[in-house]
């Protein structure tokens, strides 16, 4: 593997979540449907959490993103997470980028998480 940059490095987090947000646009409506189908209250209110994940496969810290001067602005800012909050806005849904609390020992750390809620 060579290694990168700092700046290749970030490039490369930022889109490895860009893509995540894009797969939770694509699979958005399917999983609403499979949700409010497994409900047993008809027409079930809810939310979808989505938590994002580093290329190994385990939950995204901000001790990681943070080493490479990745903000959730930044996040934010991809092309996968317009893509996201456009396809929510289109079936007037919401979509936020969240901070969730992961582990105090050693340190305390986050992990982030996509909030889709707003349908009946």
């Amino acid at each position: 593997m060579i290694p990168l940059n700092k700046e290749n490095a970030r490039n490369a987090l930022l889109t490895l979540v860009s893509r995540q947000f894009d797969d939770i646009a694509e699979r958005i409506s399917r999983d609403i449907h499979q949700h409010a189908n497994g409900s047993p209250v008809p027409a079930a209110v809810g939310f979808m959490m989505y938590f994002l994940r580093n290329a190994d496969g385990e939950p995204l810290k901000d001790t990681i993103v943070n080493r490479y001067g990745v903000t959730r602005a930044h996040m934010e800012e991809t092309t996968g997470f317009r893509k996201l909050r456009d396809a929510c806005q289109k079936k007037q849904l919401g979509a936020r980028l969240e901070e969730h609390f992961y582990a105090h020992q050693p340190n305390l750390t986050r992990i982030y998480k996509v909030v889709v809620d707003g349908w009946s």
